[in-house]
């Protein structure tokens, strides 16, 4: 039986925050298994809040597995997620009304800039989305 992931910090020079899969899962049966698994961690961790945020893996053929548009974090399935090509053409959706965030573009790009990385994640804790709704401009001032 394949374990599931867990999650360690790794330090980077990246600017970039990085995890370490352990164990190691090299070429998953079904990737998207292993984005849910993730949701989940980054969930129970208080980084993914309802359907907030969004997770990816690059596949062998270079398109890439991403969470569909407004699926909550805490349970996702199969059908939770799109195959979306590089140049951002969608080549397989979970449902028929299935749509890839904006944040899509985001993932490709980094895949684009970072041709080793395999995953990524967009976590938006509930603090960080509090604290951006708080803001009335470009700034926010904090208590010194």
């Amino acid at each position: 039986m394949r374990q599931s992931p867990t999650l360690t910090d790794t330090p980077s020079r990246s600017p970039l925050l990085t995890f370490t899969l352990e164990p190691m899962m090299t070429a998953p049966a079904d990737p998207r298994a292993t984005l849910a698994t993730l949701a989940r961690r980054f969930y129970e961790r208080g980084w993914m809040a309802g359907a907030a945020g969004n997770l990816s893996c690059r596949l062998p053929d270079g398109s890439i597995e991403i969470t569909a548009l407004m699926r909550p974090k805490d349970n996702l399935r199969e059908d939770d997620f799109l195959q979306i090509a590089l140049d951002g053409q969608i080549l397989r959706k979970g449902r028929a009304q299935d749509k890839p965030s904006t944040a899509a573009a985001v993932h490709l790009a980094l895949y684009d800039r970072f041709p080793g990385a395999r995953y990524v994640a967009q976590l938006l804790p509930v603090e960080a989305q509090l604290v951006a709704r708080m803001a009335l401009s470009d700034e926010l001032p904090l208590p010194a």
